[in-house]
């Protein structure tokens, strides 16, 4: 009986472990006026942020079965997740759903798995980052990507934006082997180390400001905006 107890423990420390590790860890918000708040039951975690928050990330992955939910005040609020150079790149196995709109910022890069499936008002992952100060400046600021030097963005999952919202990728090399569906948005895959995110009326664009040598994007799976817009840029 002892050994069956000990062995229930055991396995159930193992499963915490589990859950753990296929969560985003470590969350900071990053000086500015933005908040957010994280809550984690078993291997769902809620994350209810402001208009515009910076959250600085120990490493930021969904393993297959895990989820992710953003809460934010509406469609066009914009949460900043970064991860630094230690943190590994970022691995998206599992779901990840938001409201509003969802920036991954990893220099070691991110990988959407052929089980990630993504539900936002908008996405974009680069291994760049963001000026802090700029990108609080205000509601309406335009979002400036610069040094995505190295590093990659692929994608094999399953990547819905909603509305007309922008899915943007942003980094030297780049694929997409999955799906990704912006009825009414659009699609950007920018091969490039400096690009500019700006709002027009509720219509998201992305303006590439500089190119980066050597760069290689690959499309073998399905860029869908029939109410939008798609476009690679090298």
């Amino acid at each position: 009986m002892k050994a069956k107890l000990m062995f229930l423990a055991v396995a159930a420390a193992f499963a915490d472990m589990a859950s753990a590790q296929a969560l985003p860890t470590g969350p900071s918000v990053a000086s500015g006026n933005g908040t957010a708040t994280t809550t984690t039951t078993g291997s769902a975690m809620t994350v209810t942020t402001s208009q515009r928050a910076i959250i600085d990330w120990t490493t930021f992955n969904i393993g297959n079965g895990a989820s992710v939910q953003f809460v934010q005040p509406g469609a066009t609020s914009i949460a900043v997740n970064r991860v630094g150079l230690g943190g590994g790149a970022s691995a998206i196995d599992g779901t990840l759903n938001a409201n509003g709109h969802v920036m991954l910022l990893n220099p070691n890069g991110v990988m959407f798995g052929a089980t990630a499936a993504v539900n936002v008002a908008g996405l974009i992952a680069s291994t760049g980052n963001i000026n802090d100060a700029q990108f609080m400046a205000s509601a309406t600021a335009p979002v400036a990507i610069t040094g995505a030097t190295g590093g990659s963005i692929s994608n094999q999952g399953n990547i819905t934006i909603t509305g007309a919202g922008l899915a943007a990728f942003v980094a030297p090399s780049l694929s997409n082997a999955g799906h990704i569906v912006a009825s009414s948005g659009r699609i950007t895959l920018a091969s490039a180390q400096a690009a500019t995110v700006s709002f027009n009326g509720g219509l998201y664009e992305i303006a590439v400001n500089q190119g980066v040598a050597g760069g290689s994007i690959a499309n073998t799976g399905t860029l869908s905006a029939p109410g939008g817009a798609r476009r690679i840029s090298r």
